[in-house]
């Protein structure tokens, strides 16, 4: 902890936590999904991920789970490796990592890979950050005591919530510098432990960097697209190592 933490949590956590109540109110008010999240593709030897998120991979924006990023992801992995995909996704909008870390909601089935996109909650509540990787710590395990000891498990950065969303300007440095020091932690933590990655959050070209309207289907699928090249580089690093999916 540096010497400004206190400060910054002194006076930086009512203003955080006032952003959060705008960030309720928006995604009471936005386009979210309202269909079944989990999905299949038919076709040879399927693999298995499964996505733990929150509510930005879990279809911010967009009307069907079908274009929302953790499908996407499904669709595209399965169209580049040619085989099946079957995918589950567990998506709560406002759950903390710590709170995710002890819920029933990570009791999956066996999966491949596990793809995590957590962090905008623990942003806004400035989360610690050796609270933040020991949630993350506890969250592998868990994934891998139900979905299977060789699990493969992908971190995604928590992403830079101001380069799409309209956050209020006093709240932007405060937002970044939480995100950076969470983000750090991560990158520390899959060091130390084997079968884990950290991925950057995929950054937004083209229209998703233009000053106009958000297209929200278009974010989905350049995270998409970002993501899929590691969670296939994770298939087949379990391939490799001789899990399920080189067999199945």
């Amino acid at each position: 902890m540096t010497s400004l933490d206190p400060l910054v949590r002194l006076f930086g956590r009512p203003l955080l936590r006032l952003s959060f109540a705008l960030f309720k109110r928006e995604i009471r008010r936005a386009p979210m999904p309202r269909d079944e999240p989990d999905g299949s593709i038919p076709g040879p030897h399927p693999e298995r991920l499964v996505f733990i998120g929150d509510v930005l991979t879990g279809g911010y924006g967009v009307v069907t789970h079908d274009i929302s990023t953790h499908a996407r992801t499904a669709q595209l992995v399965a169209a580049r490796r040619g085989r099946g995909v079957d995918w589950v996704a567990r998506i709560d909008p406002t759950r903390l990592a710590d709170e995710l870390a002890v819920s029933d909601v990570l009791d999956l089935r066996e999966a491949d890979v596990a793809v995590v996109l957590l962090g905008v909650t623990d942003v806004l509540f400035l989360t610690r950050t050796d609270a933040w990787a020991t949630a993350l710590a506890a969250i592998t395990d868990r994934l891998r005591r139900s979905a299977g000891p060789d699990c493969e498990v992908v971190f995604v950065a928590i992403p830079p919530l101001a380069d799409f969303w309209p956050i209020p300007l006093p709240f932007r440095q405060l937002i970044r510098w939480q995100a950076d020091r969470l983000n750090a932690a991560t990158r520390d933590l899959v060091t130390q432990l084997p079968g884990v990655r950290y991925s950057e959050f995929p950054g937004l070209v083209g229209p998703a960097r233009s000053r106009g309207p958000v297209s929200w289907r278009h974010l989905h699928d350049q995270w998409a697209r970002g993501l899929t090249p590691l969670v296939i580089e994770a298939l087949e690093e379990r391939s490799a190592d001789g899990g399920v999916s080189a067999t199945a």
